[in-house]
């Protein structure tokens, strides 16, 4: 065994972010129609949902209810806003288009990113130690864990947390040779910030995130982080990964 890799798991193994926009247009498709609103309305209702969500992390964290919530949230503020009138199952229904999101079915369909299983076959292969390490709520992670195989990969070295401090990662690394462990993820907030900050070398792929991972997203000037457009990249640049 010679270098020791943590991946993240949404957006770096498998897209997560795509999903919740395609449901936040659904959502937003289906209130206009609803209320015979102007195409043109969707930006707006899309602006608030992001400010609305945001803030919801202060309160839900990363739990399955936060999304939904927030779509029922914003349909309330819209309907205010508009003079317009709604009930309980016109909330129900924004809710249950946000609960959308954690469909096994868009999961299963989607897959692992490109490159995925190569890189991660070529690692097992080199017998490096990788560890999965992804926040969210249990069971919605397990439940993507799960219908992508990762396990095969992984075992019990998977970890699921409500959140990434640099405190997980440096418990992960105890006893371990901290310049061979190396960080994979898609977000400089979540991922890259605190690897620096636990002491290890961070590889970064950058890929689309949401409002509240783009928050101070600017990759630090560090000697100890690497960018790669593609995981792919990890196999072709391994020797150089020391």
């Amino acid at each position: 065994m010679d270098k020791i890799f943590i991946f993240d798991y949404d957006d770096t193994l498998a897209k997560a972010h795509k999903h919740y926009e395609e449901v936040k247009e659904d959502f937003a498709n289906w209130l206009i129609k609803k209320h015979e609103l102007k195409i043109s309305f969707k930006e707006k209702i899309l602006e608030h949902e992001v400010g609305i969500d945001k803030e919801l992390v202060k309160k839900y964290g990363f739990s399955r209810i936060r999304f939904p919530t927030s779509l029922v949230l914003t349909y309330k503020e819209i309907c205010k806003q508009m003079g317009i009138g709604y009930d309980k199952k016109d909330l129900k229904k924004a809710y249950m288009i946000g609960d959308s999101v954690f469909d096994e079915k868009r999961y299963r369909e989607e897959g692992l990113i490109d490159g995925v299983a190569e890189t991660l076959d070529f690692l097992v292969e080199k017998q490096d130690e990788l560890i999965l390490l992804t926040k969210g709520e249990p069971e919605t992670q397990e439940m993507k864990i799960r219908i992508t195989n990762c396990r095969k990969w992984f075992g019990n070295k998977t970890h699921i947390v409500p959140g990434k401090k640099e405190e997980k990662i440096e418990e992960i690394a105890r006893y371990k040779d901290k310049n061979k462990i190396w960080m994979v993820g898609n977000s400089i907030k979540s991922d890259i910030n605190p690897a620096l900050k636990a002491g290890i070398n961070a590889i970064y792929i950058p890929s689309e995130v949401w409002k509240y991972e783009n928050e101070n997203n600017e990759l630090p000037d560090n000697h100890n982080i690497v960018k790669f457009d593609r995981i792919i990249e990890i196999k072709s640049n391994y020797k150089g990964l020391v």
